[in-house]
């Protein structure tokens, strides 16, 4: 019996011993063996050195949302309408990332602190500023060199532009002209380049958010609002919409042959569909519009 039953177990004991033989590892401890070399190769970061390396986009800040939101939802208020087109499709946690890169300049200028008789700009700081708005200040990265402007001190940045609307007027305004400087340091030092821009037509409105004061909800005053579709160069006097598009030749025939993109630098440009060139060429229509009648308009 006791034979019988080593004749047995002979077979699946050699079986065993050729397939699992000493020197070759189980396929489970091979890839046990993988993971821990490549957990080796991996430098381990402690929770200061990751939260450090931690980029918070402009976009996802928790303050720079609620700005966003409070402009969108304070224009449509006010006018009825949205601040732009290409928002329409953007609702709750969608809107602060298409603010973003919404073809207007929006800059939010937060009211005084401080007065000062000799610049009128000290006590005010920039609260928000889009995509759109850094480009036109000279920004070429505004994602990564958002800082350059938000949260700047207007008189550091030499941006003129009051933190509240004048007294006694109303708390909207269109067809606002302002003069201003590109940031310096970031625009590209070309032939090109120039140091200021001219807003034309541009819209500003008072800023408000509901807060509790002394127990009762109030309304209190967050800055100003400034939204423009596109600038001048002011020395060159080229007009410029957001994306890189510059209008050329406002007497074209074809209106679409007065712009020009960058495409992003990848030199393909936008097609004619897209959204961005809609947009542009519906302003440069208004712009063209506007001329008097030898210049082309």
């Amino acid at each position: 019996m006791a034979r019988l039953l080593l004749l047995t177990l002979l077979p699946c004991a050699t079986l065993a011993w050729c397939k699992f033989s000493p020197g070759k590892d189980f396929p489970d401890r091979t890839l046990a063996k993988a993971l821990a070399k490549k957990k080796q190769k991996q430098q381990k970061k402690s929770g200061m050195a990751w939260a450090l390396d931690f980029d918070v986009k402009p976009y996802e800040s928790a303050k720079l949302r609620s700005m966003a939101e409070l402009v969108c939802n304070s224009y449509r208020t006010i006018t009825g309408n949205l601040l732009d087109p290409s928002l329409v499709s953007a609702m709750g946690l969608l809107l602060p990332k298409a603010l973003w890169d919404a073809p207007v300049a929006c800059i939010i200028v937060s009211e005084k602190e401080t007065v000062s008789p000799e610049d009128e700009n000290v006590g005010t700081k920039v609260l928000y500023a889009n995509l759109a708005a850094l480009e036109s200040l000279g920004v070429t990265n505004g994602e990564a060199d958002h800082s350059l402007v938000i949260g700047q001190d207007c008189s550091k940045l030499r941006l003129s532009l009051p933190g509240s609307m004048p007294a006694g007027g109303k708390k909207f305004e269109s067809n606002y002209n302002k003069k201003l400087p590109k940031v310096k340091g970031t625009a590209p030092q070309d032939a090109d380049s120039d140091n200021s821009i001219s807003v034309l037509a541009a819209e500003r409105w008072a800023l408000e958010e509901a807060s509790f004061v002394d127990g009762s909800l109030r309304m209190t005053p967050v800055g100003v609002v400034y939204a423009y579709r596109s600038w001048t160069q002011t020395e060159s006097g080229v007009k410029c919409m957001p994306g890189g598009f510059l209008v050329r030749n406002l007497k074209t025939t074809g209106v679409a042959s007065g712009l020009a993109s960058d495409g992003g630098g990848d030199g393909k440009g936008l097609p004619n569909s897209s959204p961005e060139v809609k947009v542009a060429v519906a302003e440069l229509l208004r712009l063209k519009a506007e001329l008097p009648p030898d210049m082309g308009g």
